[in-house]
């Protein structure tokens, strides 16, 4: 699959320049028109040009002023009941033919080669891919004690599988919004395996750069995603792949609020929350 930037290859395109050579635009001839004075009340004052930093800094002392209110902090500090364990490091890996036999053995056991990476972690292969990232993580007592354990992933392109301990917790499409998965009754005291399988595909619009015919995908896609630097450049549009947001798992009581909702009641000076 060749590898190239939907917007490298309109730059380096002449079509889009044919005919069309830099010019100088010129000014639009306007009518004379003139505004009669009146006598109404100003309700504005004339604008100051601002023109030394000595008048920049003055101004904005009083806007500073002005907007300090708006930043005061009246909530109260609330005691939180939930803990989080961030998940920062994995073995990752592209799927091999062997991982496709013999998954358990080969990727759940984490036999082969795998490679360290970080968390956020994007970019190649594009295209139909699939790719794996396993960790383990140490849980203790007294977090399973809190009541439940969620596995919280705030961003993955594009599919996401989920195992723990190698029982499949859930799977996620699309790369924007984050999700969750409720692993209470298979996480254990002490190590906890836990891999992500990743698939990717071709955006549903078509990828002329990948040759001819083109390659169709299910992936909803704009014209560009979170990109990546490469030895031979900055790839913008082309649909990597990956876990480019924070994972982490968080221990909650059994009882908790998911999702909060305010909607201001105006007429009544109130706020519902729903």
């Amino acid at each position: 699959m060749k590898e190239e930037d939907f917007f490298a290859n309109v730059a380096d395109s002449d079509a889009i320049i044919e005919g069309k050579d830099l010019y100088e635009p010129q000014p639009q001839e306007l009518l004379h028109k003139i505004i009669p004075e009146h006598s109404l009340p100003v309700e504005s004052e004339p604008y100051s040009t601002i023109r030394t930093q000595e008048e920049l800094d003055i101004a904005l002392k009083v806007l500073r002023k002005k907007t300090l209110p708006f930043l005061e902090q009246h909530s109260p500090t609330l005691e939180s009941f939930r803990k989080r364990q961030p998940i920062d490091e994995f073995d990752w890996r592209i799927e091999t033919a062997d991982d496709q036999a013999d998954f358990v053995g080969n990727v759940l056991q984490g036999n082969g080669t795998w490679q360290p990476v970080s968390i956020p972690h994007y970019g190649p292969p594009q295209g139909k891919a699939t790719t794996f990232y396993r960790t383990e993580l140490e849980v203790s007592t007294d977090n399973i004690a809190t009541g439940s354990t969620f596995l919280c992933f705030k961003a993955v392109d594009y599919k996401a599988h989920v195992y723990v301990n190698g029982a499949y917790a859930g799977s996620h499409e699309g790369f924007f919004s984050p999700f969750e998965f409720d692993v209470s009754k298979w996480v254990k005291e002490g190590r906890n395996l836990i891999v992500i399988r990743v698939d990717n595909d071709a955006i549903c619009m078509g990828n002329a750069p990948w040759g001819n015919p083109e390659w169709e995908g299910d992936k909803l896609y704009a014209a560009t995603g979170p990109g990546w630097d490469t030895p031979e450049g900055w790839h913008h549009c082309p649909p990597g792949m990956g876990i480019y947001q924070n994972v982490y798992m968080e221990h909650r009581p059994v009882f908790f609020i998911h999702d909060v909702f305010v909607r201001p009641l105006l007429d009544e000076k109130k706020l519902k929350f729903g």
